[in-house]
């Protein structure tokens, strides 16, 4: 988001300042960042920035353990047990129907009724009331849904080359036609 940012401000600044004409003579007025960094030289800017951000945020959170890492890095993904749901965000109750309760604690109950946690939950995707039921049917389908990594051998094959033709044919015409 802060890459995101820097690249917007440059952007209004290239809409507030336009350029002076070619060959018109005129003194170029505008800010130092647009008149002597081209724009691919603050493409590189934005993008060690973005890297500095990442590393940075990385750095001063928690990582997570590693039972709830299951299957999720590169390293995990072909082992079948699924990673532990992370309470970070929720808290559940399962009351005696076998209904699992979830209340959202990313925004503190005193300040719900505010006009920015509405907007808040509603760009995250969160409903108006506080509490979702799901029974333990509707978990175990929702895990069941999600698309799987595994590929059979032939299908592997069949995309590496694939891959290798595509490849391929771009580097010819990239020779052909350059």
């Amino acid at each position: 988001m802060l890459s995101t940012g820097v690249g917007v401000c440059r952007m209004v600044l290239e809409f507030v300042y336009p350029a002076p004409f070619c060959g018109s003579g005129d003194v170029d007025t505008r800010p130092t960042v647009l008149t002597k960094v081209n724009f691919l030289h603050f493409a590189i800017i934005i993008s060690a920035v973005s890297l500095i951000s990442t590393v940075t945020v990385s750095l001063f959170t928690t990582p997570r353990p590693q039972n709830k890492l299951q299957g999720v890095t590169w390293w995990t993904r072909y082992e079948r047990a699924s990673p532990e749901e992370s309470e970070v965000n929720t808290e559940s109750a399962v009351d005696q129907n076998g209904i699992t309760q979830i209340e959202d604690t990313m925004i503190s109950s005193d300040t719900r009724e505010k006009c920015l946690s509405i907007v808040i939950k509603w760009l995250c995707g969160y409903s108006h009331n506080s509490r979702s039921k799901q029974t333990k049917s509707d978990q175990s389908r929702i895990k069941n849904g999600l698309p799987s990594i595994y590929e059979s051998p032939n299908s592997r094959r069949l995309l590496n080359v694939l891959a290798v033709a595509v490849s391929a044919a771009t580097v010819f015409l990239l020779v052909f036609f350059g």
